[in-house]
């Protein structure tokens, strides 16, 4: 029993340590990377592609209704999730109003941020905790790896 508690004490501490190294990665990048470092920015179209893929990800696609917030910007990420290291790619953040389980709408209160690579989508989130979720590559026209 004190084996278990000291082997998951260990690991939330190794957690938070990557916590901690991955903000200070990211605040280096947001601050010194060059432009380069993020790629050309999403395509002109990134509106529609934003739409055409988070439709994919919905259980009523055809109603959907979207509010972009801001333009694309500069952001670093997680590429595999509790990494100590940051990706430079652009995000653009938009809120989703969609139908819930019973098919009536509950405002816009989805907030999707997709993160774009070289003009593709490469890793979203819709959580409040910033938990990104990645799009493998090869998927539709959407996926292209971090790496």
């Amino acid at each position: 029993m004190m084996r278990r508690a000291l082997s998951l004490l260990f690991v939330a501490v190794g957690l938070c340590g990557c916590g901690v190294a991955y903000e200070q990665n990211r605040s280096e990048i947001l601050r010194s990377a060059s432009t380069e470092a993020f790629g050309p920015p999403p395509p002109a179209n990134y509106r529609g592609d934003g739409e055409a893929f988070i439709k994919h990800l919905l259980k009523d696609p055809e109603n959907a209704r979207f509010e972009w917030i801001g333009k694309p910007r500069h952001e670093a990420i997680q590429p595999v999730f509790a990494s100590a290291h940051a990706t430079p790619v652009w995000i653009t953040n938009v809120r989703v109003k969609a139908k819930n389980d019973f098919g009536g709408f509950t405002g816009f209160e989805s907030l999707f941020t997709l993160a774009w690579k070289n003009g593709k989508i490469v890793a979203y989130t819709s959580s409040t905790f910033g938990i990104w979720t990645y799009v493998q590559s090869g998927v539709g026209t959407f996926g292209y790896s971090l790496a």
